[in-house]
């Protein structure tokens, strides 16, 4: 397919289409409750060419990414541990069951009397989400990898050791669920950076949201809703590319 007409299907038609329907919500809502479209545009601009957005929008991807990382690749190291040693499994899979359903968000309180208000609480609800996230894609492509018995006895009767098996065999297998994992984790490191900086924060883009609805300044809540929303549509982008250029051998897509 030619590329230009891919261009505009998948980039320019959903702009369009936005446009459309921003447009027709503003025409049936008060400005004060939905911004017709040239304010929201004008506000746009003027937020913009103003500088200070860009310092919020600094300080939540810090926050994010920062949170991400070190979350992210905790959840992938206990998964890959629990999947694959039984006594690990044994003794870390209930925390792993009973953290699964304890919002993040619970936890802030009691990360604010540890670390204080501040950068420290919201990096601690981002590394706590995203780690928990990553950690069940994880462990269920090692059960999988796990369940391939013929491939791993073939293994063993070349000669593979336990460890060959791990990094030649489980590892590869389980690589797209952990990829995927990791990719699920950021989104969720962005959902849960919004509330952390309503919360504790006093810089970045949840707390301009917040700060903004105290003086009904709508149209820069939406500005700094849909930054949040277009720089994390951007991140997953990048991220699902780096997995396919240097990872598609073994199934990511």
């Amino acid at each position: 397919m030619n590329k230009a007409v891919i261009i505009i299907r998948r980039f320019f038609i959903p702009i369009i289409f936005f446009f459309i329907g921003w447009q027709i919500i503003g025409f049936l809502t008060p400005d004060i409750f939905w911004p017709s479209l040239g304010t929201f545009l004008t506000t746009t601009y003027k937020t913009l060419a103003s500088g200070e957005i860009y310092r919020h929008l600094g300080h939540t991807m810090a926050r994010v990414y920062g949170g991400w990382a070190i979350g992210g690749l905790a959840g992938a190291f206990f998964g890959v541990v629990i999947g694959e040693s039984v006594v690990a499994s044994d003794i870390l899979k209930p925390y792993l069951t009973l953290g699964r359903f304890i919002p993040a968000i619970a936890w802030i309180g009691v990360f604010i009397i540890w670390f204080g208000s501040g950068v420290p609480s919201i990096l601690a609800l981002v590394i706590y989400s995203s780690t928990f996230l990553s950690i069940l894609p994880t462990l269920n492509g090692m059960i999988y990898a796990g369940s391939l018995t013929e491939r791993i006895r073939s293994a063993q009767v070349m000669g593979a050791n336990r460890w060959d098996i791990f990094l030649k065999i489980k590892i590869p297998t389980a690589l797209p669920q952990i990829w995927t994992g990791i990719r699920t984790a950021l989104a969720v490191s962005f959902l849960q950076i919004v509330a952390a900086e309503m919360l504790v924060g006093s810089t970045g883009l949840g707390y301009v949201i917040w700060t903004s609805r105290i003086y009904f300044l709508i149209t820069k809540m939406f500005v700094a809703i849909f930054m949040l929303g277009f720089v994390g549509y951007l991140s997953d982008v990048v991220l699902q590319n780096i997995g396919i250029k240097f990872l598609k051998k073994y199934g990511i897509k």
